[in-house]
């Protein structure tokens, strides 16, 4: 299947854009799991959430430090909207594996800062 640049940039778009959704908080969250889905970290995302969409790519604007509510192995994560509601999510390994988001360490101990330095959503 083939896909123009103007439907893969207006698909992703639109995708990006329901982070950008407010509620209980005024930007979306990246929340970071363990495999029984406790939750680990929620880090705030920028508003808008994603620069506009280049070739059906969209790059994340800065992503905030968050503070580990837990100590644990994350193991997937979420790109939730203000509301809470996911948008959509995705595996985490380190660097050398092959998860949809990798991070220095999957192993957060409580009470330090976790970072996310870049993200990305692509609709191929």
């Amino acid at each position: 299947m083939f896909k123009s640049t103007i439907a893969k940039n207006a698909a992703c778009n639109s995708i990006i854009e329901m982070l950008d959704t407010t509620g209980t908080y005024s930007s979306g969250r990246l929340g970071l799991y363990t495999a029984d889905s406790t939750l680990v970290a929620k880090l705030p995302l920028s508003n808008p959430a994603f620069l506009s969409s280049v070739d059906g790519t969209a790059v994340a604007r800065p992503i905030s430090d968050a503070t580990a509510l837990i100590t644990g192995t994350v193991s997937y994560f979420e790109m939730q909207d203000g509301s809470d509601t996911m948008v959509w999510g995705g595996s985490v390994t380190v660097p050398t594996g092959t998860g949809d988001l990798k991070m220095n360490t999957i192993s957060i101990t409580k009470d330090t800062t976790v970072s996310v330095s870049s993200a990305t959503y692509i609709v191929p």
